[in-house]
């Protein structure tokens, strides 16, 4: 087995790489091992490989039949704890060393051979399970128009873009990632989300957002993920104690507390079995009245659903949209009432999100926060429109240009940069910002940057008056 991974990792070629696949198609143990090692659906339980003594002697060996029902009773938690670590020392112990090796690997959820879910798929046909999930596509203004002449209506509901969740509730409850990677979130909307199965008396799955009450976008995803950090290596038996340290010094609260304050804002109700299957025949109208009739019944202060309006028209869903902007949201998503849940990104659910591209002015630099990466050394750049009616800080600077500017800042003061941004927006003060301003590249061959009226101009062109 290990022969096929060293097979793989000779060349970086994703062509090379599927015919190494394909001239062993038919070795179920190695399909196996693939399975157990991609299948996002499984869980070992161990974080770190315990330390053993593998002498490869010609006496009681294991073998891979073995290495599985290993895997089987930690994935099922046949075994836990101090046991399960038991087991797999003595897995390891007993193997020959290359399948020991392999099982390290699996246990780590990835061979180290560089290749794709979608590589080992397309050879073996659909092996690797794939988190379903139902996107957007870009805004193409035909498409939006052609839901209001065929239905008369749309839902526009609110993106806030926060941290994305596939809310599974079956016996247990779980969260998971648009990649099937698990969130683990326990505490008030962990226990909460019980209630949904104590109605709906099946397996389901919710769609949503997880935010963090008090806390914008950007606070709220760093505050889940350090929580999820911490929960895990509790989870896993590991030292959290320095994590939680770091959390209480950041946010001056434990981390139970904030976990309390996280909520979903949920957009769609699937039938776990249909979610498995990436499709789901009910239009979206029917999904959106069953799910609120489920919000409303379990009551749940953890659980809330979406903002949304019904508009009639293009127009009217143009004029929410710049709305939601001039609160400093992300923008729309466009939903037809007829669509069904299907995995992949159907012309019935449009991205009314915009990318705007201004030339300004930089004006100054920013040192990195105290604790940040870049404590010492570039945070971000300052910069203006040409008369200087509006400034913001930007952001998305790579590394290496990063340093450049900071070691060399004379040279960059004064210098146009390109800004991609989702739009102008209103800032506290009642001042115009800019919605997540990120640097494209630096111009040497610009000498005059954009005015606010170009810059207005400029979005409206994209987002029409």
């Amino acid at each position: 087995m290990k022969t096929i991974l060293q097979e793989l990792n000779e060349n970086s070629s994703t062509n090379y790489k599927l015919d190494v696949l394909k001239k062993h198609k038919d070795n179920q143990d190695f399909k196996k091992v693939l399975y157990y090692t991609y299948n996002q659906d499984f869980n070992y339980y161990i974080k770190k490989i315990p330390s053993y003594i593998n002498n490869d002697l010609d006496i009681s060996y294991f073998n891979i039949k073995d290495m599985f029902d290993t895997l089987d009773m930690l994935r099922t938690r046949t075994v836990t704890g101090n046991k399960a670590i038991d087991l797999l020392e003595l897995t390891l112990t007993r193997l020959p060393k290359d399948l020991a090796y392999v099982l390290e690997l699996i246990i780590g959820q990835d061979l180290k051979c560089n290749i794709s879910t979608k590589s080992i798929n397309k050879v073996f046909k659909d092996l690797i399970p794939v988190t379903p999930y139902m996107g957007a596509i870009i805004y193409d203004n035909k498409k939006a128009l052609d839901i209001f002449k065929k239905y008369g209506m749309a839902y526009a509901e609110i993106k806030e873009d926060g941290r994305f969740a596939n809310l599974i509730i079956k016996d247990d409850v779980s969260l998971v990632s648009r990649n099937g990677k698990p969130t683990y979130i326990f505490g008030k909307l962990y226990n909460e989300l019980f209630r949904v199965k104590e109605f709906t008396h099946s397996d389901t799955v919710l769609t949503g957002e997880l935010l963090v009450n008090g806390y914008n976008r950007l606070q709220g995803n760093g505050i889940i993920l350090a929580i999820s950090t911490i929960n895990e290596k509790i989870l896993f038996s590991e030292d959290s104690y320095k994590d939680e340290q770091k959390f209480l010094k950041t946010y001056g609260v434990d981390y139970k507390t904030l976990q309390d304050q996280i909520y979903a804002k949920v957009w769609d109700i699937i039938p776990y079995e249909f979610y498995l299957k990436g499709e789901f025949k009910v239009q979206r109208a029917e999904r959106l009245q069953k799910l609120e009739t489920l919000l409303n019944n379990i009551d749940s202060d953890s659980l809330v659903l979406i903002n949304y309006k019904v508009v009639y028209s293009l127009d009217q869903a143009k004029k929410f949209f710049k709305e939601t902007l001039q609160q400093g949201l992300e923008g729309l998503i466009l939903k037809s009432p007829a669509q069904t849940f299907v995995s992949g990104k159907p012309n019935g659910q449009i991205k009314m999100k915009i990318e705007v591209e201004l030339d300004l002015r930089i004006i100054g630099f920013k040192m990195g926060n105290i604790g940040s990466k870049y404590e010492n050394t570039l945070g971000a750049i300052h910069c203006s429109t040409e008369l200087g009616e509006m400034t913001v800080y930007v952001s998305g600077i790579s590394d290496s240009l990063r340093d450049q500017i900071w070691n060399n800042k004379e040279s960059y003061l004064s210098k146009i940069a390109v800004v991609k941004c989702n739009g102008l927006s209103i800032n506290k003060d009642n001042g115009i910002n800019l919605f997540f301003p990120n640097l494209v590249e630096i111009r040497d061959d610009k000498d005059c940057a954009n005015t606010l009226e170009e810059c207005i101009q400029i979005e409206k062109s994209i987002i029409g008056d």
